[in-house]
């Protein structure tokens, strides 16, 4: 969570299923974690590190017998901005071709001010901590919206990479979540949509961060049917 902390065990039982279920080979990775007093890891180390796993994943693929052809990426919150990052600034370099990628509740605009303020349940000084983090640089209070600082955190967000022919893209955000706000979710829908880039997003309203309440069922299902859809559409 939050690019400091979580492993990749923890969401292999949900990977496990969702392959088989499909009859796709998964796979699932980890990166270098952000730290304070760290300057040498930021995204762009975090975004290596995956580029580095999916080729891997091509070798132990081959090894197996197995060819790759299209590849799907998926990611929560932190995962979620991690695999937007990769899908459209890494998407003309990756080993095999990013034919769909998910987003559940990832950070698309790390300029978004709504970020701070009383609907996070982060502290002013966590974000700065957080934010500073993610592009090797020391965040205040008086820096933290200087021109140069948000060109900074604008090179780290999803939704200056995208592009006309970036993959088919599938998101939501949650209506409760105090992490990631619902503004940055609508910013990548404006931007995708201004593109022509086949995409789906929704808002499940009574949802908190990463979470399904069963208040949304109906928007659940559906979006879960997308998704199916498109991942058949851009795979077969």
């Amino acid at each position: 969570g939050a690019w400091i902390g979580g492993d990749k065990k923890d969401d292999t039982m949900l990977l496990v299923p969702y392959v088989k279920n499909r009859q796709m080979i998964g796979g699932n990775i980890n990166y270098r974690l952000l730290k304070e007093g760290r300057s040498d890891l930021n995204c762009e180390t975090m975004l290596e590190d995956i580029h580095e796993a999916m080729k891997k994943i091509v070798e132990v693929c081959n090894e197996k017998g197995y060819t790759l052809k299209k590849l799907i990426l998926k990611g929560n919150s932190a995962g979620g901005h991690l695999v937007l990052m990769y899908a459209y600034k890494y998407q003309h370099i990756s080993p095999v071709e990013v034919a769909v990628v998910y987003s559940n509740c990832g950070p698309t605009d790390m300029t978004d001010k709504n970020y701070y303020g009383d609907l996070s349940v982060f502290s002013d000084e966590q974000m700065l901590t957080l934010q500073g983090l993610l592009i090797s640089e020391k965040l205040d209070h008086d820096n933290y919206r200087s021109e140069e600082v948000l060109e900074k955190l604008w090179k780290v967000s999803p939704c200056c990479y995208a592009k006309k022919d970036s993959p088919a893209t599938i998101f939501h955000s949650c209506g409760k979540d105090m992490l990631v706000p619902v503004s940055n979710g609508d910013k990548l829908n404006e931007v995708l949509k201004s593109l022509g880039v086949d995409s789906y997003y929704d808002i499940f309203d009574n949802s908190q961060h990463c979470c399904r309440d069963k208040k949304d069922n109906q928007k659940v299902k559906m979006f879960d049917k997308m998704e199916d859809e498109m991942i058949k559409k851009y795979t077969t």
